[in-house]
């Protein structure tokens, strides 16, 4: 009975914890909300390019580029994507806009959540205005090639909050303990 007791008091304590990390660093819940789109279907030579970039906001830290490839059909004026490019070499250059060093990216299936896209995840810690130059190159050799500028900002703190609210738990459930403690000494003098 007394184990049941105790599970019955901290059950409500560790909810209550969980619920905090949720609300402080939501991305800690989330492996994977989508992104922000940055090219959505633009001609890339041969091909029609899409990508998105996490997280949304991007922040100085780790990122995440996801790129999806397809086939260009030309129907008179309209042009359409139709089926998605699985066998590309994928390779995104980013590179500062006021000058300084590129870095280079190449997605792949491997890191994707999905085949039909190519991911990347890196790291990159210096704010400022970026250029990415995404490039697709088919086995057969046909290329594409289209670009997009964004901001990356500076992060507003780099805390892990999933590690501190783990101490903080700790914390809230001695101190819940101590109390029931003296608590329960106090009621068995009265």
């Amino acid at each position: 009975m007394m184990q049941a007791d105790w599970i019955k008091r901290i059950l409500p304590v560790v909810i209550l914890v969980l619920a905090l990390v949720f609300i402080v660093n939501p991305r800690s819940a989330f492996s994977h909300n989508g992104g922000e789109a940055r090219i959505v279907d633009v001609e890339a030579g041969d091909f029609r390019l899409s990508v998105w970039t996490l997280p949304g906001p991007l922040e100085a830290g780790d990122l995440n580029f996801i790129v999806y490839a397809a086939e260009s059909s030309q129907q008179g004026e309209f042009v359409r994507s139709t089926s998605p490019i699985l066998d590309a070499n994928i390779e995104v250059i980013i590179e500062p806009i006021r000058g300084g060093t590129p870095i280079i990216v190449r997605p792949n299936h491997g890191e994707a959540t999905n085949n039909l896209f190519y991911e990347s995840y890196f790291e990159l810690l210096e704010p400022g205005e970026y250029r990415a130059i995404v490039s697709v190159e088919s086995n057969d050799g046909r290329m594409g090639e289209a670009g997009f500028d964004f901001v990356l900002a500076r992060g507003v703190l780099d805390i892990n909050w999933f590690q501190y609210s783990g101490f903080a738990l700790i914390a809230v459930v001695i101190g819940w303990f101590a109390w029931q403690i003296r608590e329960e000494k106090r009621l068995k003098e009265v």
